[in-house]
């Protein structure tokens, strides 16, 4: 359990601001996520290997690039990974010398994907355009020795854009599992993605030529669209009696001037608990403001909330705060979850 204390901050209506972190999980509808194109190249003893989409990115869409770098004479490095229209690539996760970077948000156009060394080594690459956001949900590795390179299973939800990659120590054919759809596979990496229809757990496994020593990555990338949060706050004073009122959430528009959207109005049942879903914009900053109205109508705190996407990872889909206010202020003293 994590506790975060808030502090005073301004006047609101005739209660108080607290100020807090808050960590908020968002799922998103299944109509996004959707491979739209691919490439791949393998480049042999170079700095530098660059693989050009055969058609125009379109707008808005993500680009996921795996990257392979081999190891013999130089040992370990890591690539770094830009493109003709100036995306910036996050890692997204790495294992030994294969790595996967996202870039969400392209533009319409022509597009080439660098990958560059320190030193030069064989690169092998597959990018790989696809509507979608770079907003990971779950994602898991793992290494071994056998005749298949198969992954852990993660949860995933409805509209989750699966990417799975496969390295090995020799060329192979790789082969992935059932519902997976096989990318080019130059060299030493192989790529597969898969749209899920529903929620549940699911894992990949890549069928070799033989035995061999093998890595294996596998990200569920949440969709862009319509999204979906689902919570339970529950509100306490710090005598341990419920809070009595509404709870109002609205996500911050622009912080200059100040301008919301409001997501929704939650009710507080007679143990002070608030169930309800939203449907926040996700191109937008995550932060948000929970206003707590009391049964009279009268404003009693107002709770600045900021979403950290990287946390996110490692929290669960159904979030449930506690909410802990000073009864005689009404500000915020704690937040655990």
């Amino acid at each position: 359990m994590m506790t975060l204390r808030g502090r005073n901050l301004v006047d609101f209506g005739r209660g108080f601001a607290g100020g807090l972190m808050f960590f908020l999980m968002i799922s998103a509808s299944p109509a996004f996520g959707q491979r739209v194109q691919s490439g791949s190249k393998g480049c042999s003893w170079t700095k530098s290997c660059a693989v050009q989409f055969s058609s125009n990115t379109s707008a808005g869409n993500s680009v996921a690039v795996a990257v392979s770098v081999g190891t013999w004479g130089t040992g370990p490095q890591t690539s770094n990974v830009t493109d003709s229209q100036a995306n910036t690539y996050a890692l997204v996760v790495s294992i030994g010398s294969t790595f996967l970077f996202c870039t969400p948000k392209v533009s319409a156009g022509p597009d080439s994907v660098t990958s560059t060394l320190a030193v030069a080594n064989n690169q092998d690459m597959v990018i790989l355009e696809f509507r979608g956001s770079c907003t990971v949900d779950q994602f898991a590795t793992a290494a071994g020795s056998s005749a298949s390179a198969a992954s852990p299973r993660i949860p995933i939800h409805a509209g989750d854009f699966l990417v799975a990659g496969a390295t090995s120590e020799y060329n192979n054919t790789f082969k992935p599992s059932t519902g997976f759809t096989a990318e080019a596979s130059p060299g030493n990496i192989a790529i597969a993605d898969s749209l899920q229809s529903g929620a549940g757990k699911q894992s990949v496994t890549f069928t070799l030529d033989g035995p061999t020593n093998w890595t294996v990555l596998l990200v569920a990338f949440s969709p862009v669209g319509s999204v979906v949060f689902d919570t339970t706050a529950t509100l306490r004073w710090d005598d341990g009696t419920p809070v009595a009122g509404t709870v109002t959430i609205a996500q911050v528009i622009s912080g200059n001037p100040l301008t919301m959207n409001s997501l929704g109005s939650y009710p507080l049942d007679t143990n002070g608990v608030a169930k309800g879903t939203m449907s926040p914009d996700p191109t937008l900053p995550l932060t948000f403001f929970v206003t707590l109205v009391s049964p009279s109508g009268s404003v009693v705190n107002s709770v600045t909330l900021f979403a950290n996407p990287q946390i996110l990872q490692a929290l669960p889909r159904i979030f449930n705060p506690s909410i802990v206010l000073a009864k005689l202020n009404a500000t915020v003293t704690s937040v655990s979850f």
